[in-house]
């Protein structure tokens, strides 16, 4: 599923704009047109837009951490999400 997004470090980073390249319930894998500064382990946010046109989007985000970077994109493993409505964050968490 191709989506705009964007991932940025937990630590404060500026947004980096990127496409999902692939999407599970565990998950993300991002290409971003510029280098996205993160390295293996790094805990990120995933911000995501998932539909099919403007009016059928929905705003989903993602908190987790780096596990592979190449030159095509970046996997985040989620340890935290919100799609489609359904929350799957973990009771009293927030995205702040």
């Amino acid at each position: 599923m191709e989506a705009e997004a964007s991932i940025s470090s937990k630590d404060g980073g500026e947004p980096v704009p990127a496409t999902t390249i692939n999407v599970s319930g565990s998950g993300v894998y991002l290409r971003s047109e510029r280098p996205t500064g993160l390295t293996v382990g790094d805990e990120v946010s995933c911000d995501l837009n998932v539909g099919k046109g403007s009016e059928d989007t929905l705003p989903s985000w993602g908190l987790g951490r780096v596990v592979r970077v190449d030159d095509k994109g970046t996997a985040v493993e989620l340890t935290a999400a919100i799609f489609s409505g359904a929350e799957t964050a973990p009771e009293g968490d927030d995205k702040d």
